[in-house]
């Protein structure tokens, strides 16, 4: 592919550190796990614009204002077929604009 690369080791709070500076990091592997069953769970931390931040959890720093937009429409919905409707419309802004490579979700039980 022609990709040139070279591997930092750091410490997890060195890296999370490093990450989350804006124009510090090219490339980095990052795990996100949901800690409540809701999409917003995942798309506001990782792709909005309020944590797209020096210290935020937007560590691609990248953001969209048709996004935002949509995450202000979905936040005070509760109908139960709507909400998850919006949410997926939000997926594919994210993927057509692919801020992130997901190389693996992992599937965890209990």
């Amino acid at each position: 592919m022609g990709i040139k690369a070279s591997l930092k080791i750091m410490a997890n709070s060195t890296f999370q550190s490093y990450v989350s500076t804006p124009h510090t990091a090219s490339i980095a592997r990052y795990l996100w796990f949901m800690d409540f069953p809701d999409p917003s769970d995942w798309i506001a931390p990782l792709f909005s614009k309020s944590a797209a931040v020096a210290g935020g959890t937007n560590n691609s720093f990248w953001w969209s204002p048709q996004l935002e937009q949509l995450l202000k429409e979905a936040s005070p919905m509760t109908d139960p077929a709507a909400r998850p409707a919006k949410y997926e419309e939000m997926q594919a802004v994210i993927m057509d604009q692919a801020p992130y490579v997901t190389l693996y979700s992992p599937v965890m039980t209990r």
